[in-house]
């Protein structure tokens, strides 16, 4: 194992891979230097005596150079400053904890830093109540690995192993999933193995971990297939072991997969989905549509649905500007729910000029997660903004995204209707770094964004509920709860204009997004919902004839068959 660990009571163990070095040293809060062993493959090993939880080390070169553990358990002084030792023990309380069946989960995605105004593990526990009141049983953490500066989204990570300082302790982190788990919500946190961050990172100073021969998106890409990669595939197969078995981890999200480059005959995603496989379930992002990622017999359990997403925004907004181009509404709404993704390999996207994508017919309902908001698709606007909707489409978007064959995604606040925007902000003490990511967004976007510190505070939550938004979404998830919208077989969509249906074996779900007389879906009878009740401030009116019913304003209707 790479790191520190306590083979005793005062004996650690230190292991770390350095072939960049001839010689290697630990330096130990009170101690002198101590050389280390040096073992086949570039490893160092040292066993020391007499040490106490809570002790600071680096490690020196031989050219004098001193860094941190690239396997910190916990950095108090950021990831320029030196490692702590921590022992792994902690009380835990969850043994009794049952994994919930997949096709149950209701995911709410969070950023820690903004989710509370102290922004912290500690604070974000307080508000596991709320959450588990709202009926939410999965939060997606956005990534809490240690990074650079004093706020950033967290996929700019300067070290894997080590929550960020300024969010807590491990002891904190760990009592926070441990509530989350007594309240009956899991925990599946986003992880970054698709690129380092630009500031604080300093693999490259102990081993291979980048290769020149491929160029991401961020720049050179992590080291899967060349030399040296076993060793660096061994410790992002240690970090991902590490957050579940350490901390309990429910899921993993891996960001980016589409920006993976490896040409191995064993793809380190396939390696990684094969370790983890029966500790937690793997949700992958890919802009690629890539069903390979999920193919059984060893395929990722969930894939993060773009196509859902941008069909919906569309149909929502009529916006077509960049990627929104290639979508057209309901029209392509109904695709997807039907057949996974609009993007199968079958026809040419208009924005990227070529086709892509592959068939995700044997995708099975929960292995496909939806989402009206997530981190990206607000935060990579140019100001952040959320989507601008009137109260009742907000509700019948509500309906829609609860009551989709699929598993949803809140984002952080969207069941109340949180005004504040979610921005993209970024804390780097490099002003040439910080110009260079300005000008990239001011290229994407055509004007300055903000964001520095301004941006981080505006992002944070302002807790303004709206009480009949935040009802309605109760009420959503508790029938999601009772009734099986988690199924293909037999269900079919239909569409008109401004309006879509749903029909399920037994149940019809009906989302009007804008007044009008429409056909009464064959076999629809008694109304078990609908988002203009008076419980949810609704005003509008639903009448119903033999064969049609008329809706004055926006509307979700659910009828039983």
């Amino acid at each position: 194992m790479l790191g520190a660990h306590f083979l005793s009571d005062s004996t650690v163990s230190f292991r770390v891979w350095a072939p960049f070095t001839p010689a290697l040293f630990l330096e130990l809060e009170g101690k002198p230097s101590i050389p280390m062993e040096k073992k086949e493959r570039g490893y160092f090993e040292v066993e020391v005596d007499s040490i106490k939880e809570g002790m600071l080390y680096s490690y020196r070169f031989a050219n004098g150079l001193v860094r941190g553990d690239p396997v910190s358990r916990y950095l108090p002084q950021g990831p320029l400053g030196p490692t702590e030792i921590c022992k792994s023990h902690f009380p835990w309380t969850d043994q009794n904890w049952k994994k919930i069946p997949q096709k149950e989960l209701i995911f709410y995605e969070c950023h820690i830093g903004t989710f509370t105004e102290e922004g912290t593990f500690a604070a974000a526990k307080k508000k596991i109540p709320y959450l588990k009141d709202l009926g939410i049983n999965c939060l997606s953490l956005m990534p809490v690995a240690e990074f650079s500066g004093q706020f950033n989204w967290g996929y700019d990570w300067a070290n894997a192993f080590s929550p960020y300082h300024g969010y807590g302790n491990p002891s904190e982190f760990k009592k926070f999933i441990d509530t989350c788990h007594a309240e009956g919500i899991a925990i599946c946190l986003d992880v970054v193995y698709s690129h380092f961050g630009p500031e604080g990172c300093f693999l490259n100073d102990f081993g291979p971990y980048l290769t020149g021969r491929y160029k991401s998106p961020w720049g050179a890409s992590i080291n899967w297939d060349g030399p040296g990669s076993d060793e660096v595939r061994t410790f992002f197969l240690q970090n991902a072991l590490y957050w579940i078995k350490e901390f309990h981890i429910d899921a993993l999200r891996l960001d980016a997969t589409h920006a993976f480059f490896d040409f191995s005959a064993t793809p380190f995603i396939k390696q990684l989905i094969e370790k983890v496989a029966e500790k937690a379930l793997v949700i992958v992002e890919n802009n690629l549509n890539d069903f390979r990622l999920l193919a059984p017999p060893k395929g990722a359990n969930a894939f993060w649905n773009d196509d859902f997403h941008h069909s919906l925004h569309v149909a929502l907004t009529k916006e077509r500007s960049g990627y929104y181009m290639d979508y057209e509404g309901l029209k392509s709404l109904k695709v997807v729910l039907e057949q996974g993704v609009l993007y199968d390999g079958t026809k040419v996207s208009p924005y990227r000029e070529c086709s892509y994508g592959s068939s995700f017919q044997q995708a099975a309902p929960e292995q496909l997660i939806s989402y009206l908001q997530n981190h990206d698709q607000i935060g990579n606007r140019a100001k952040g903004d959320r989507i601008s909707l009137t109260f009742p489409e907000e509700k019948v978007v509500a309906m829609f995204l609860l009551f989709s064959p699929y598993l949803p995604l809140l984002f952080m606040g969207q069941e109340y209707g949180e005004k504040r925007p979610f921005r993209y902000f970024v804390d780097l003490s490099s002003k040439e770094l910080m110009n260079a990511i300005l000008e990239g967004r001011k290229e994407e976007f055509g004007e300055n964004s903000e964001m520095g510190e301004s941006a981080f505070l505006q992002s944070k939550l302002s807790w303004k509920i709206d009480p009949f938004l935040h009802t309605l979404y109760k009420k959503l998830i508790a029938f999601r709860k009772i009734f099986p919208f988690c199924i293909k077989e037999g269900m079919k969509v239909e569409v008109q204009e401004g309006l879509i249906t749903i029909v399920y074996p037994s149940l019809v779900v009906v989302c009007g997004f804008s007044p009008g007389v429409f056909p009464l879906p064959k076999g629809a009878k008694n109304i078990l919902l609908h988002t203009e009740e008076s419980a949810f401030g609704g005003k509008g009116m639903i009448s119903i004839e033999e064969k049609t019913f008329t809706l004055t304003c926006p509307t979700g209707v659910f009828f039983e068959k």
